[in-house]
Protein backbone atom coordinates (compact mmCIF):
# COMPACT_ATOMS: atom_id res chain seq x y z
CA UNK A 1 0.00 0.00 0.00
CA UNK A 2 1.18 3.35 -0.76
CA UNK A 3 0.52 6.73 0.63
CA UNK A 4 -1.79 9.19 -1.18
CA UNK A 5 1.78 11.88 -2.09
CA UNK A 6 3.67 8.86 -2.99
CA UNK A 7 0.88 7.86 -5.69
CA UNK A 8 0.92 11.43 -6.97
CA UNK A 9 4.71 11.51 -7.29
CA UNK A 10 4.76 8.48 -9.18
CA UNK A 11 1.90 9.30 -11.13
CA UNK A 12 3.87 13.16 -11.84
CA UNK A 13 6.92 10.89 -13.01
CA UNK A 14 4.93 8.84 -15.35
CA UNK A 15 2.78 11.46 -16.72
CA UNK A 16 4.78 14.77 -16.36
CA UNK A 17 3.15 16.82 -19.44
CA UNK A 18 -0.05 14.98 -19.25
CA UNK A 19 -3.32 17.44 -18.49
CA UNK A 20 -4.36 16.80 -14.51
CA UNK A 21 -7.02 19.14 -14.55
CA UNK A 22 -8.97 21.51 -16.73
CA UNK A 23 -10.02 24.55 -16.15
CA UNK A 24 -12.03 27.52 -17.50
CA UNK A 25 -10.32 30.63 -17.34
CA UNK A 26 -11.55 33.65 -19.53
CA UNK A 27 -13.99 31.91 -21.58
CA UNK A 28 -11.65 28.76 -22.70
CA UNK A 29 -10.41 25.49 -21.26
CA UNK A 30 -6.62 25.39 -20.02
CA UNK A 31 -4.73 22.21 -19.27
CA UNK A 32 -2.98 21.99 -16.45
CA UNK A 33 0.07 19.63 -16.25
CA UNK A 34 0.79 17.19 -13.66
CA UNK A 35 4.03 18.82 -13.10
CA UNK A 36 2.34 22.17 -13.09
CA UNK A 37 0.05 21.03 -9.98
CA UNK A 38 2.71 19.28 -8.00
CA UNK A 39 4.65 22.85 -8.51
CA UNK A 40 1.28 24.26 -6.86
CA UNK A 41 0.96 21.76 -4.03
CA UNK A 42 3.95 21.99 -3.38
CA UNK A 43 4.48 25.80 -3.30
CA UNK A 44 0.83 25.86 -1.07
CA UNK A 45 2.51 23.07 1.11
CA UNK A 46 5.15 25.77 1.77
CA UNK A 47 2.99 28.59 2.20
CA UNK A 48 0.93 26.87 5.17
CA UNK A 49 4.09 25.10 6.72
CA UNK A 50 4.73 29.34 7.05
CA UNK A 51 1.53 29.96 8.49
CA UNK A 52 1.99 26.98 11.30
CA UNK A 53 0.26 24.25 9.60
CA UNK A 54 2.19 20.96 11.31
CA UNK A 55 1.70 17.41 10.49
CA UNK A 56 -1.99 16.00 12.25
CA UNK A 57 -3.38 19.41 12.13
CA UNK A 58 -6.93 19.60 10.92
CA UNK A 59 -8.11 21.73 8.52
CA UNK A 60 -11.49 22.06 6.84
CA UNK A 61 -12.15 22.84 2.94
CA UNK A 62 -15.15 24.26 2.19
CA UNK A 63 -15.34 24.99 -1.31
CA UNK A 64 -16.71 24.56 -4.81
CA UNK A 65 -14.91 21.99 -7.14
CA UNK A 66 -12.22 23.90 -8.70
CA UNK A 67 -7.92 23.16 -9.22
CA UNK A 68 -6.97 25.40 -6.03
CA UNK A 69 -9.26 22.34 -3.94
CA UNK A 70 -7.20 19.89 -5.60
CA UNK A 71 -4.14 21.75 -4.94
CA UNK A 72 -4.92 22.52 -1.39
CA UNK A 73 -6.22 18.76 0.12
CA UNK A 74 -2.70 17.41 -1.61
CA UNK A 75 -0.79 20.41 0.18
CA UNK A 76 -2.27 19.34 3.26
CA UNK A 77 -1.38 15.44 2.72
CA UNK A 78 1.89 16.34 1.78
CA UNK A 79 2.85 18.34 5.13
CA UNK A 80 1.00 15.18 7.30
CA UNK A 81 -2.10 17.27 8.00
CA UNK A 82 -5.18 16.31 7.55
CA UNK A 83 -8.27 17.41 5.05
CA UNK A 84 -12.12 18.22 6.45
CA UNK A 85 -14.02 18.45 3.66
CA UNK A 86 -17.32 20.30 3.94
CA UNK A 87 -20.22 20.56 1.72
CA UNK A 88 -20.69 24.12 0.05
CA UNK A 89 -24.60 23.01 0.84
CA UNK A 90 -24.66 23.38 4.46
CA UNK A 91 -26.44 26.19 5.04
CA UNK A 92 -26.78 25.91 8.66
CA UNK A 93 -24.44 27.80 10.88
CA UNK A 94 -24.78 25.41 13.77
CA UNK A 95 -24.02 22.22 11.39
CA UNK A 96 -21.18 24.19 9.58
CA UNK A 97 -19.63 25.00 13.54
CA UNK A 98 -20.60 21.45 14.39
CA UNK A 99 -18.02 19.94 12.02
CA UNK A 100 -15.53 22.64 12.40
CA UNK A 101 -15.28 21.74 15.80
CA UNK A 102 -15.81 18.43 16.48
CA UNK A 103 -12.80 17.80 13.87
CA UNK A 104 -10.94 20.15 16.24
CA UNK A 105 -9.49 22.22 12.83
CA UNK A 106 -7.00 25.07 13.10
CA UNK A 107 -7.19 26.21 9.45
CA UNK A 108 -9.44 26.57 7.24
CA UNK A 109 -9.25 27.20 3.43
CA UNK A 110 -12.43 28.06 1.80
CA UNK A 111 -13.58 30.10 -1.78
CA UNK A 112 -14.46 33.65 -1.71
CA UNK A 113 -18.80 32.04 -2.18
CA UNK A 114 -18.44 30.45 0.94
CA UNK A 115 -16.38 33.24 2.92
CA UNK A 116 -19.52 34.49 4.69
CA UNK A 117 -20.59 31.42 5.95
CA UNK A 118 -17.37 31.20 7.74
CA UNK A 119 -18.12 34.56 9.15
CA UNK A 120 -21.06 34.14 10.59
CA UNK A 121 -19.89 31.59 12.67
CA UNK A 122 -16.49 32.96 13.80
CA UNK A 123 -17.34 33.25 17.79
CA UNK A 124 -18.01 29.17 17.71
CA UNK A 125 -15.18 28.47 16.13
CA UNK A 126 -12.55 30.71 18.29
CA UNK A 127 -10.07 27.74 17.77
CA UNK A 128 -9.06 28.27 14.19
CA UNK A 129 -6.16 30.18 13.43
CA UNK A 130 -6.33 31.49 10.23
CA UNK A 131 -8.56 31.24 7.26
CA UNK A 132 -7.46 30.99 4.22
CA UNK A 133 -9.72 32.71 1.05
CA UNK A 134 -9.65 31.16 -2.49
CA UNK A 135 -10.69 33.56 -5.13
CA UNK A 136 -10.78 37.77 -4.64
CA UNK A 137 -12.61 38.21 -1.59
CA UNK A 138 -13.26 42.44 -1.59
CA UNK A 139 -12.41 42.34 1.79
CA UNK A 140 -10.14 40.70 4.93
CA UNK A 141 -11.10 40.27 8.72
CA UNK A 142 -8.80 39.73 11.19
CA UNK A 143 -6.91 35.94 10.69
CA UNK A 144 -8.07 36.08 7.12
CA UNK A 145 -5.14 35.45 4.38
CA UNK A 146 -6.06 34.93 0.87
CA UNK A 147 -4.90 32.04 -0.77
CA UNK A 148 -3.05 34.00 -3.23
CA UNK A 149 -0.43 35.36 -0.90
CA UNK A 150 0.01 32.40 1.26
CA UNK A 151 1.01 30.33 -2.48
CA UNK A 152 3.26 33.25 -2.91
CA UNK A 153 4.48 33.10 0.49
CA UNK A 154 5.26 29.75 -0.01
CA UNK A 155 6.80 29.89 -3.11
CA UNK A 156 9.72 32.59 -2.06
CA UNK A 157 10.11 30.35 0.79
CA UNK A 158 10.60 26.83 -1.51
CA UNK A 159 14.73 26.59 -1.04
CA UNK A 160 14.43 26.74 2.91
CA UNK A 161 10.97 24.36 3.17
CA UNK A 162 11.29 22.25 0.47
CA UNK A 163 13.82 19.74 2.60
CA UNK A 164 11.19 19.73 5.41
CA UNK A 165 8.52 19.09 3.04
CA UNK A 166 9.78 16.30 1.19
CA UNK A 167 10.87 14.64 4.95
CA UNK A 168 7.42 15.08 5.67
CA UNK A 169 5.65 13.38 2.63
CA UNK A 170 8.32 10.56 3.12
CA UNK A 171 7.27 10.38 6.57
CA UNK A 172 3.56 9.70 6.33
CA UNK A 173 2.54 6.06 6.57
CA UNK A 174 -0.38 3.95 4.93
CA UNK A 175 -2.21 3.82 7.99
CA UNK A 176 -2.21 7.17 9.06
CA UNK A 177 -4.90 9.62 8.95
CA UNK A 178 -5.79 11.55 5.63
CA UNK A 179 -9.47 12.82 5.65
CA UNK A 180 -12.24 13.08 7.84
CA UNK A 181 -15.41 13.38 6.01
CA UNK A 182 -18.89 13.49 7.90
CA UNK A 183 -21.94 11.86 7.64
CA UNK A 184 -24.77 14.23 6.54
CA UNK A 185 -26.58 13.73 10.22
CA UNK A 186 -30.34 13.19 9.65
CA UNK A 187 -30.95 11.69 12.77
CA UNK A 188 -28.47 12.87 14.60
CA UNK A 189 -25.20 14.75 14.53
CA UNK A 190 -23.29 14.08 11.54
CA UNK A 191 -20.40 11.38 12.55
CA UNK A 192 -16.74 11.74 11.23
CA UNK A 193 -15.54 9.30 8.84
CA UNK A 194 -12.03 8.58 9.89
CA UNK A 195 -10.03 7.53 6.08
Amino acid sequence: MKTIPALFEGSVKKFPNNVLVWEKSKGKYQGITFTQIRTKVHRLASGLMNLGVQKGDRIALLAEGRSEWLISELAMFYLGAINVPLSIKINEPSELSFRIKHAECKWIICSDGQLQKVRGIKKEISKVKTVVVMGYPEDLEKRERTYESVYLDGKKSMDKNSPKIDALWQSIQPDDLANISYTSGTTADPKGIML
